[in-house]
């Protein structure tokens, strides 16, 4: 005689019904408005624009040449044995640079 599990053992479960498993449905993506797309171009293209030096005074020598020209005035008064005077040597280059 044989027991009740060895009875199932022989016989076949038979097998459940499932629903195939489909993808997950997936939204198309909007594109965005023509005006946010061409506002876009537009700034992108533009570079970014650095200030001019601004001119000491209206016959357009710029504050950095009048430097460097202060600079090498002061050189050569310390070549030459004086006290460095910064305001006489810009003076002096802008007087310089005027001519």
């Amino acid at each position: 005689m044989g027991t009740k599990n060895e009875k199932k053992e022989g016989a076949t479960k038979p097998a459940a019904k499932t629903k195939p498993k489909t993808a997950p449905k997936r939204e198309a993506a909007k594109p965005a408005p023509k005006a946010a797309v061409r506002t876009a171009a537009k700034t992108a293209k533009k570079p970014a624009a650095k200030p001019a030096p601004k001119p000491v005074r209206a016959s357009g020598v710029n504050r950095s040449d009048v430097e460097v020209r202060a600079y090498y005035i002061s050189l050569e008064r310390r070549v030459a044995g004086f006290e460095p005077d910064p305001i006489a040597d810009w003076l002096e280059a802008e007087r310089q640079m005027m001519s």
